[in-house]
């Protein structure tokens, strides 16, 4: 390998946040957009990918986690979500009890069209505060 290319890759991998980016951008080109992951974001958790069963259960702890913590509402992004399964809808519904009983309000934030209606069909929409970003601004 020659020492420019060595110092290219060197360059990207001291690079962490672009070098994970990239990780996952690989992934879900692979994968078909698969790729499932849960990342904290200020008051609550984001879901990337597939709300499925490999997710579920990282979900139901860092949401019981956070129904401890400070704070008076736990949010959780499924703008990002492409796919669910009954174990991600069920850790949706565990989120939500787990907040209540903590005395926190749960709300949703962003679930695509597709996500929503699943959410109605199984009527669970009336259990859960589902925002738009544009209506936390307001």
């Amino acid at each position: 390998m020659t020492t420019a290319r060595q110092g290219a890759l060197t360059a990207k991998i001291d690079d962490a946040g672009s070098m994970w980016s990239g990780v996952w951008s690989a992934l879900a080109r692979f994968t078909g957009g698969a790729v499932r992951r849960l990342e904290p974001m200020p008051g609550g958790l984001r879901v990337h990918g597939a709300l499925d069963k490999g997710i579920a259960r990282e979900l139901k702890l860092q949401a019981k986690a956070l129904a401890d913590g400070e704070g008076q509402a736990v949010g959780i992004d499924l703008a990002e979500v492409t796919s669910w399964d009954g174990d991600g809808l069920a850790a949706l519904v565990y989120a939500l009890d787990v907040s209540e009983l903590a005395g926190k309000r749960l709300v949703l934030l962003e679930p695509c069209d597709r996500l929503r209606h699943t959410l109605e069909r199984s009527q669970l929409h009336h259990l859960f505060a589902i925002v738009r970003r544009d209506e936390l601004a307001a």
